[in-house]
């Protein structure tokens, strides 16, 4: 066979042969879940009819760039330290949770091991409410006790390690207690019982290339990431003195005894990014999309836009931030040369004071907060070498 020959198989192998993208494995050593944030960054889809569930199988590329945003998610994960109650907690949330038409306030513990991210149970704190605008009786009422919950099983959030194939089945039960008083039944702080029984099916069905666009709106890189699709069977029901509860009286709250609700959902995952990248959330019989959820600033900024035509410009994420995180201030197309960025309190007092180099490029430049900072406004303000302003506005901070 002589060279010129294999020479025209090799071409044309190279030019007709699919493109194979890498096939990647998230495990706790490269999903680095921070113990303190502010996930702010979770933006929501403005139209949803404009997609679909997203195809599994191997070798994908997903294209979700040009998503139009509608409006954010604020949730603070705060590190835990030292809790008795929650003894394997790594980071806790605090949460209003709706029953009925009464919002009941609880702090959520999760713990991180190398089997996932899941979670221990809730801090169910003092709330009471009247009855009167249902029973009509002005002494009736329901209350929610200060009390310590735990899950009866495990369930994962990110189950770990993550790679194409693998799949994990599992249930968990939550009690959350109340005491009901209503005169017309003979109850007088008689305990009651909501039991949530939550049955979660989770498998890897996908392995490719994901674009989205980054924290500037602009395509990002490609991503090597893993697409994970959960479907859950929630089960309720509700129990007073240890039966269950009478369907008049259910009736009067709207809940359904053993109401059932069925979710199913596709997560993107990449390794190296503590969070999922991506969220569709699909309607289990019919499935189309119901929410489209994105976080921004898992995206990798595309080498192509630095030498892409734009304007001058400047970026800040996450804003609001907790205390201790780092702030990433990003610079695009800026002239080269050294700057210095200063973030003041509210009498004026620096504290934080960085001078670095830029240049020119879209640069990505992360700056811790320090951790003692109170919640509060603070101002930052970037100046160039000539100590002229370039920008500057406001930072939230929480503590």
């Amino acid at each position: 066979m002589n060279l010129k020959f294999l020479l025209t198989i090799s071409l044309v192998l190279a030019l007709f042969t699919p493109k194979i993208h890498a096939q990647v494995t998230v495990d706790k050593s490269n999903f680095p879940i921070p113990a303190a944030g502010l996930y702010a960054n979770i933006y929501f889809a403005s139209n949803t009819s404009n997609y679909s569930k997203p195809t599994e199988g191997a070798n994908q590329t997903w294209d979700y760039t040009g998503i139009a945003p509608r409006g954010r998610n604020i949730l603070v994960y705060r590190k835990t330290e030292n809790n008795s109650d929650f003894p394997e907690s790594y980071n806790h949330a605090s949460q209003i949770n709706p029953f009925s038409s009464f919002r009941i306030r609880n702090t959520w513990h999760y713990a991180f091991d190398n089997k996932g991210y899941y979670g221990l149970g809730k801090h169910q704190h003092d709330t009471a409410y009247s009855l009167a605008g249902v029973t009509g009786n002005a002494s009736d009422k329901i209350e929610f006790d200060d009390k310590i919950i735990l899950y009866k099983g495990r369930v994962d959030y990110v189950p770990l390690p993550m790679k194409f194939g693998s799949k994990w089945e599992a249930t968990r039960v939550l009690n959350s207690p109340a005491k009901l008083t209503i005169a017309a039944y003979g109850l007088n702080q008689t305990e009651g019982v909501q039991r949530s029984r939550r049955t979660v099916t989770q498998e890897v069905v996908g392995w490719g290339k994901l674009k989205m666009d980054d924290a500037n709106g602009n395509p990002g890189e490609e991503m090597d990431v893993l697409l994970l699709k959960t479907t859950v069977l929630i089960t309720d029901s509700i129990f007073l003195a240890g039966n269950p509860a009478p369907k008049a009286l259910l009736d009067a709250f709207g809940v359904v005894q053993g109401q059932q609700t069925k979710q199913e959902t596709y997560e993107f995952f990449r390794a190296d990014f503590g969070e999922h990248l991506l969220e569709i959330d699909v309607d289990p019989d019919t499935k189309n999309v119901t929410e489209l959820k994105y976080n921004p600033t898992g995206v990798p900024i595309s080498t192509s836009m630095a030498t892409a035509p734009s304007n001058s410009g400047f970026d800040l994420y996450p804003n609001p931030i907790v205390a201790g995180q780092m702030a990433n201030f990003i610079f695009k197309n800026m002239q080269g040369g050294n700057y210095q960025l200063i973030i003041r309190s509210m009498d004026g007092k620096a504290v934080v004071n960085e001078s670095f180099k830029i240049n020119g490029e879209i640069m990505n430049i992360s700056i811790p907060i320090p951790s003692m900072l109170g919640s509060g406004i603070y101002y930052y303000q970037l100046t160039d070498s000539g100590k002229r302003t370039l920008t500057n506005g406001k930072l939230s901070i929480i503590q």
